[in-house]
């Protein structure tokens, strides 16, 4: 990490061009998943665990903490609008606070479908009202908003006061629950708030 970096001062042509075999290695290895899937007749996942009819995947960039909006915007942000323009669907992985700076320029990008949040080792979680407004950006860009990590049954006011802040439509969290009855009693809240 320390290396690409400097790189991206030192030799900022050569990260491109390395960046530009990397992301045509990855549409093939992307397409060759797709064609699978679909004579298998399988839904699209990934380890978000969101299921699709149509293809889609992650993006994401975890580098992109350390960087500057305008390194961002030179180095990461092509790509970035590449990889969401060659699937149906798309998710940014936003990974803590670090990326913040870069948010405005991900929601700029037309066919992105959604941001995943994860605030970060260290920092307030998930349903914690400081995120509040970053939630409301991401929402009122019209884009899904995806927070996994979860809310477990003894936060259940913090869930509540969640799905009251934002809006049910294109919102999705986990809960974890500690049987099937305590979790359809969860559903039956959260239906309740989203009304």
């Amino acid at each position: 990490t320390e290396e690409l970096l400097y790189d991206l001062y030192d030799y900022p042509d050569e990260v491109k061009e390395i960046s530009a075999k990397v992301k045509k290695a990855w549409f093939k290895a992307f397409d060759l998943s797709v064609e699978a899937m679909i004579k298998y007749n399988q839904p699209f996942d990934s380890w978000m665990n969101i299921p699709s009819e149509k293809p889609w995947y992650p993006i994401q960039c975890d580098f992109c903490y350390m960087i500057s909006p305008d390194q961002f915007e030179e180095f990461v942000l092509p790509d970035v609008t590449d990889q969401v323009n060659h699937m149906s669907r798309s998710i940014y992985h936003l990974d803590g606070a670090g990326e913040i700076p870069h948010l405005d320029m991900l929601l700029d990008i037309e066919n992105l479908t959604g941001i995943q949040w994860t605030p970060g080792a260290g920092k307030e979680p998930l349903y914690d009202e400081k995120w509040f407004p970053l939630y409301k950006k991401i929402q009122d860009k019209k884009k899904n908003l995806v927070l996994i990590g979860g809310v477990e049954e003894r936060h259940m006011e913090e869930a509540e006061r969640l799905v009251k802040s934002l809006d049910p439509t294109g919102l999705y969290f986990n809960v974890y629950a500690s049987s099937k009855e305590k979790a359809e009693e969860m559903l039956e809240k959260i239906t309740r708030w989203s009304e």
